[in-house]
């Protein structure tokens, strides 16, 4: 997990934004249960993971079309049965994600640069998120 926390400090200060997606509920049979992250960047790149295939490939391409749009939400997806076997997948259930919308500019820098350093390091801390107005805070 260390390296999405890396991975986001080095393109905020490439002055990149980001979309850091959480799943903050799950139902079923999903890939990925609650905590998963995955960040998707403005120039396109994106690392970790909310499960993959078809939850994940729209999960991506509602970051690309919201990015501009700067917002912080919350989306339910849905895999049925019918959609997993289409795509030869056994999972079928739903996953709620959050998008958190961070924008590349010093206090956000600062707090993944902290955030960062302290799994590096090997510290303990909590980090809260605010899953209604996408405030993000270290402990």
């Amino acid at each position: 997990m260390s390296n999405i926390y890396r991975k986001i400090y080095d393109k905020l200060i490439n002055d990149n934004d980001v979309f850091l997606l959480s799943v903050v509920g799950s139902l079923g049979s999903v890939p990925r249960k609650i905590g998963a992250k995955m960040a998707c960047f403005s120039d396109g790149d994106s690392v970790g993971t909310v499960g993959g295939g078809a939850i994940e490939h729209s999960a991506v391409q509602l970051c690309r079309e919201l990015n501009s749009d700067k917002v912080c939400f919350n989306k339910k997806f849905t895999l049925n049965h019918d959609d997993a076997e289409k795509l030869g997948m056994v999972c079928g259930g739903e996953v709620d994600i959050n998008f958190c919308y961070v924008k590349a500019y010093d206090k956000n820098i600062e707090l993944f640069s902290q955030i960062a350093d302290a799994i590096d390091n090997r510290r303990k801390m909590w980090l809260i998120t605010n899953i209604n107005n996408g405030e993000i805070s270290l402990c």
